[in-house]
């Protein structure tokens, strides 16, 4: 009779084999945790850490935009998502309230990012109008009326050897408080 400490060779192949699916199943196991994981942390660690950089645009001469009338700025900008670039057209209002101050506007609403225009005849006669939902805004970017949850968003602005550069950025929509895209 055999003691309980020996193991016959078919006891210990068995053992083999069981270590080896073992092994095995831990592998596939980590192998799925790792397929499935990884993008899921890379999504939300990216979303909080996935900021576009700053884009600073060159509007042209401050003499080119009159003292105290809003006029309109456009540009195009080249975005990179992977191996796609793609061309967006941009917009913004430009301001001039003094011989070098200058207030600029990000040409979306912020209701729900629809371009608005000044008007300078009609009902809404100097006065920021954005037709979607009636959205209307002073020359100073303040809600006078409609859905807007707050005034136009503003974007910081410098004159370098008379020039215009503007930092342009898109802002959250729908919301009240100026939070980045």
């Amino acid at each position: 009779m055999m003691a309980a400490s020996d193991s016959g060779p078919e006891d210990h192949a068995l053992s083999g084999r069981r270590r080896l699916l073992g092994w095995l199943i831990g592998g596939i196991s980590a192998f799925i945790a790792a397929a499935v994981g990884l993008p899921v942390v890379g999504a939300v660690a990216g979303s909080g850490l996935g900021r576009r950089p700053e884009t600073t645009v060159r509007l042209g001469k401050l003499a080119d935009y009159p003292l105290g009338q809003p006029k309109l700025g456009q540009f195009t900008l080249s975005r990179t998502d992977g191996w796609v670039t793609t061309l967006e057209t941009r917009a913004v209002w430009v301001v001039r309230t003094g011989e070098q101050e200058v207030t600029v506007f990000n040409g979306r609403c912020t209701h729900l990012g629809c371009a608005y225009s000044w008007k300078t005849e009609g009902t809404h006669r100097e006065q920021f109008f954005c037709p979607c939902h009636d959205g209307v805004f002073g020359r100073d970017g303040k809600v006078l009326g409609g859905p807007p949850p707050r005034p136009l968003d503003t974007l910081p602005v410098r004159v370098e050897d008379g020039v215009l550069v503007v930092t342009y950025q898109d802002f959250r929509l729908g919301i009240p408080d100026k939070a980045p895209a």
